[in-house]
């Protein structure tokens, strides 16, 4: 049910229930991030091969210790590169946000379109654009040095 609705469509059910402000973009981004991330992450948990975790038991190792040793280490890629694409798209997403009164820099880039004052306006999205850039180029060398 959560990857079904739209951050967006959240934020604007959040924005009447809660009011206008960045709290409604917060539990708008969060709850779809939440579904979407939890879907992706049981996808490629149930792909991995359960050999390491097999092998890590008949050693003598407890339940947990295996999970410790042999399933964490295979898991800790995968939940790192969901939780960067996440984090890139909430970015992304809280821009847009802000058009619905779910508050954060959407919110300014909307005033700034609405007053017409456009230097600011150039300024926002120059910001945008940099965090952007930046975040993607930090996740793409976190990938990386995954790999």
């Amino acid at each position: 049910m959560l990857r079904g609705i739209d951050s967006f469509v959240f934020a604007l059910l959040f924005v009447a229930a809660v009011g206008l402000g960045p709290f409604a973009g917060v539990l708008g981004v969060g709850l779809h991030c939440w579904g979407s991330a939890a879907k992706l992450i049981a996808d490629q948990v149930e792909t991995l091969h359960l050999a390491p975790l097999q092998a890590v038991e008949t050693t003598g190792a407890g339940r947990l210790t295996a999970i410790a040793y042999a399933l964490l280490p295979e898991i800790a890629p995968i939940v790192l590169s969901t939780t960067l694409f996440w984090w890139e798209f909430n970015v992304r997403a809280s821009t847009v946000l802000g058009v619905v009164g779910a508050g954060g820099i959407g919110q300014e880039l909307k005033n700034s379109m609405d007053l017409l004052d456009f230097p600011r306006l150039f300024t926002i999205i120059a910001v945008i654009l940099i965090i952007v850039t930046v975040l993607d180029f930090v996740s793409g060398w976190l990938r990386a040095k995954l790999a």
